[in-house]
């Protein structure tokens, strides 16, 4: 009704008592969504990769039960994807060779974004997305550039069919939200001349 393209969700909160149990519940109600999206034309319905220990604390997570996840649910789904976001990287302590290449055959989209992890008392620590190169930071144009190469050098960055790239970021008390978004563009400018 509302003309929308994809839909994006989170999953549950990560708990080891029952991840089996878990991820086949997890895997059901996706189905179910996508079902849902089809019937109305083409919804894509797309699962964001969040942290499983600091901050969101959720499911998925870890890319092993990602990929497992995906492959369940894929079966059957051709409007079923994945998002990646570079903030979540660092929080849930893989790279991007590990977060994106055992997904990749599932990538919908991707969000570009920072998380700061070095101060567990700062208003902006785990998924509150700083501005690249916040002191303390995890994500700046070293970071970005090697994000952009992995999706670039395996085809999900193409001129045949762009995929959905995307910032994330948060102006918080104090910052000046036009001189976060030049900063954005800035690091990608920068990222880009280096991949």
């Amino acid at each position: 009704e509302s003309g929308a393209e994809s839909f994006v969700f989170l999953s549950v909160k990560y708990s080891n008592n029952d991840i089996d149990g878990a991820l086949e519940r997890l895997g059901e109600s996706t189905g179910e969504l996508c079902e849902h999206g089809r019937s109305g034309g083409d919804m894509k319905i797309l699962l964001e990769v969040f942290d499983y220990n600091v901050d969101k604390a959720v499911l998925l997570g870890p890319v092993d039960l990602v990929r497992r996840y995906a492959e369940n649910v894929s079966s059957g789904n051709e409007n079923f994807g994945i998002v990646v976001d570079l903030s979540h990287i660092p929080i849930i302590g893989e790279t991007s060779e590990q977060a994106i290449l055992p997904v990749l055959d599932w990538l919908g989209a991707v969000d570009i974004g920072n998380c700061l992890l070095s101060d567990k008392n700062s208003p902006r620590y785990g998924d509150h997305h700083p501005w690249f190169g916040y002191p303390g930071g995890e994500n700046d144009v070293e970071e970005l550039t090697n994000f952009l190469r992995v999706l670039l050098d395996n085809g999900f960055l193409n001129t045949d069919s762009p995929p959905l790239v995307s910032f994330e970021v948060k102006p918080m008390e104090g910052d000046d939200p036009e001189i976060v978004i030049a900063n954005c563009k800035r690091t990608l400018d920068l990222a880009w001349r280096n991949v």
